[in-house]
């Protein structure tokens, strides 16, 4: 899978899986690659937000996610998944205070107990990003 476009934001989440990163992008980025996925709708907390989650029909991998709640064409995008996915790094990581212990985080790199307010992390340019994608401009 290939992204065709840099990523608004890019979430690490330690205490889901040691090595999970999330990327924030548009789906018109997304070049999922030569088997197309397939997909499962779940269910949300009180049955109110739904997600569907996109997998690999061929070996079951967890591609990426679409959040109802979000607006617009954003997707979730499992960075592992990608062809070069030493090209990602977090941007943030959330959801810490259940990290295991041994996992150490990288100095510099924003780490927060839960999640975080986008306002007052996501820099201006994403920020524009994710309002043109919610205004249908994406």
């Amino acid at each position: 899978m290939r992204l065709q476009g840099d990523p608004v934001q890019a979430d690490g989440e330690p205490a889901d899986r040691p090595c999970l990163i999330n990327i924030w992008i548009e789906g018109k980025f997304v070049e999922p690659g030569p088997v197309a996925p397939k997909s499962f709708r779940l269910a949300g907390g009180g049955g109110q937000h739904h997600h569907d989650v996109f997998f690999c029909e061929a070996c079951g991998t967890t591609l990426w996610s679409r959040y109802h709640i979000v607006p617009g064409d954003c997707l979730f995008v499992r960075a592992g998944t990608l062809d070069t996915p030493e090209a990602v790094k977090p941007d943030v990581h959330i959801y810490t205070r259940s990290k295991l212990p041994w996992l150490m985080l990288p100095e510099g790199v924003p780490a927060f107990q839960t999640g975080y307010k986008i306002d007052e992390v996501w820099s201006p340019e994403s920020r524009e990003r994710l309002r043109r994608n919610r205004a249908g401009q994406a």
